[in-house]
């Protein structure tokens, strides 16, 4: 039967009932709270804390990340492969490698999407972008005063564009109080590696994680213990089943959600 709403199921000693019909067994696989257009809206845990199942607390994961700085706003749509590494205050919460998108008031694409997660409950959040990650400091140095030094009456934003996008580059030049239009031979060193430093570790404050409805995943769920890892038959009540995100499990990007 589809199109149809599953608000309570009730138990006698020999069947389940759901809209007044008996059933002799329940798998319930009716997805977490993300993305509730889809039909997951978290309506379904009621289900199995009604037998007496526990709960972690929720929290969306896969989603992209609302961001603070100002200075981001007018780099919306660009792409850039990075390493990003997220931070709360002076620890690490984990890093990815791959391409980030920028949008408006947010960043998103798979390595932030994988990062997500690691924000529930987490205060002085920002992520530092390694936007030139096959290159180390001196080796980038070294490049830029090259290009430099070949292109003296060049606008240094050339210069940038051969590296990063360039509205990325004038978004690096405004952080180092280079205005725009400043030709190659007025760049000091000092601020070459100012603007290294940046490349090498471009920090964007963030808000928050994304809600539910733009997460592709929820975190957290119904406690895996409290199933059976060969049957996925409850340990509380015999005949009732539970599979797919109601649990507390996720992963990361790429469909391994698709196996759970």
């Amino acid at each position: 039967k589809t199109d149809c709403t599953v608000a309570e199921i009730k138990k006698n000693n020999y069947s389940f009932f759901i809209n007044g019909e008996a059933f002799d067994a329940v798998i319930i696989c009716g997805g977490g709270k993300a993305s509730s257009v889809h039909g997951s809206d978290g309506s379904c845990y009621k289900l199995l804390t009604a037998f007496g199942h526990s709960s972690t607390p929720l929290y969306p994961a896969l989603c992209g990340l609302t961001v603070s700085d100002k200075d981001l706003n007018l780099l919306k749509g660009v792409r850039a492969e990075c390493v990003a590494r997220l931070y709360s205050g002076n620890s690490l919460l984990g890093s990815e490698e791959g391409e980030i998108q920028f949008n408006d008031k947010a960043i998103s694409g798979i390595p932030i999407m994988n990062l997500s997660h690691l924000c529930e409950n987490k205060k002085n959040l920002y992520v530092s972008l390694d936007l030139c990650p096959k290159k180390k400091k001196k080796e980038l140095s070294e490049h830029i005063k090259a290009s430099v030094n070949n292109s003296e009456n060049i606008e240094f934003e050339v210069v940038l564009n051969g590296i990063v996008n360039l509205k990325l580059g004038y978004a690096l030049m405004n952080r180092c109080f280079i205005k725009p239009k400043t030709i190659c031979k007025s760049i000091s060193n000092q601020q070459i590696k100012n603007v290294v430093s940046m490349l090498k570790a471009f920090e964007i404050n963030i808000s928050s994680a994304k809600g539910f409805d733009s997460a592709q995943v929820t975190k957290g769920g119904i406690k895996t213990d409290e199933f059976s890892s060969k049957t996925m038959m409850s340990k509380i009540v015999d005949g009732v089943f539970a599979c797919g995100e109601i649990l507390d499990i996720h992963g990361d990007c790429g469909g391994y959600n698709l196996h759970l």
